[in-house]
Formats: structure tokens, sequence, C-alpha cells
């Protein structure tokens, strides 16, 4: 449960300083955090599963942990690439100064024709602006599934693995 608080912190602060004008101190302060709750999450979790199936079977309990890892991951890529191709277009298109709103396509398809502009002039700070506009609600879109996090953690079991290790050494004797 260490994890979990340090998850929310990382990703709360995202949503905060996931914008085009945060410095980026800021977001690598947020993706460390969000690093270091990760480790501790994905090495406790494959604790407690080994913990909890026979030793002879960890090997597949691993496996499908990672392939549900997998499909998990796969499924945020997917809200994530549909989030970006569903809305960038038309923030795009709102963002862009009345006179260039007919290149918005253009400009949506080409990343050399975005950074073609030069920073600070309109089309490319529409561009800067509708970019921070769609990660900042994939942020939100992130802290949103983080319930799930919560309830995945609570349902472990706790188990003192020292103590199991002590009761197998008192079952075997001194045989090593």
């Amino acid at each position: 449960m260490a994890g979990v608080p340090i998850y929310i912190l990382g990703t709360g602060l995202l949503v905060h300083f996931r914008t085009p004008d945060a410095q980026v101190g800021y977001l690598a302060m947020c993706q460390i955090l969000v690093g270091f709750s990760t480790g501790i999450l994905v090495l406790t979790s494959q604790l407690a599963l080994m913990y909890s199936i026979a030793q002879a079977d960890v090997a597949i309990g691993l496996a499908l942990y990672a392939l549900f890892g997998s499909i998990g991951s796969s499924t945020g890529v997917a809200i994530a690439g549909g989030m970006w191709t569903n809305i960038l277009p038309y923030k795009i298109a709102d963002y862009l100064p009345a006179d260039a709103k007919d290149q918005a396509a253009a400009i949506y398809g080409d990343i050399t024709l975005q950074m073609a502009e030069p920073i600070g002039s309109p089309i490319r700070d529409a561009v800067i602006a509708a970019y921070g506009d769609v990660m900042h609600k994939m942020v939100i879109a992130g802290v949103c599934l983080i319930p799930l996090l919560v309830i995945a953690v609570w349902v472990w079991r706790n188990k003192n693995v020292k103590e199991v290790q002590e009761k197998e050494r008192a079952q075997r004797g001194n045989v090593l």
C-alpha cells in the first residue's frame, strides 16, 4: 500500500503540471514519483503472486501476470491513441487563428509542417496549446483509473514472507 499514495501524488500532480507552460523540472519530478511507485507496486505484486501459489506454478503465474499486464498496457495505449486521434484534430482547428483554420487537417497530419512554424507564431502556439489540451485530458483519464489500482492492492493478501521462510527452515531442519 506504500506505493499507492506516491502514485496518486505523482499522477495527480501531472494533472496540474501537464500544460505547455509548465517547467520541465516539475514534469520530471512527477515522472520520478510515478516511476518509483510503479517499481514498488510491480515488485510487491509479483511477490504477492508468488506467495499465493505453489512453487511449481510460479513460472506459469508470472507468465499470466505478464500477459494480463500487457493486456492492460495495450488497453491504456489504445485509449490514449483513441483520445489523441479523435480530439487533437479538432483542438488544432479550435486553436488556430481564423485565417489558418482551413489548414487544420494538413497541420495535424504533418509534424514537419507543425515544426516549420517559428516558436511564437500563432500557428505554432495553436499547435502547442492543442497538444497540451489533449495531453491534459489523457492525464485526467489516467487519474480516473487510479481507483482500480487501489482496489487491486487492497485485495492482496498480507502475508509475512519472513515468517514463512522461518517455518520452512524449521520443517527442513539444518538441511539446505
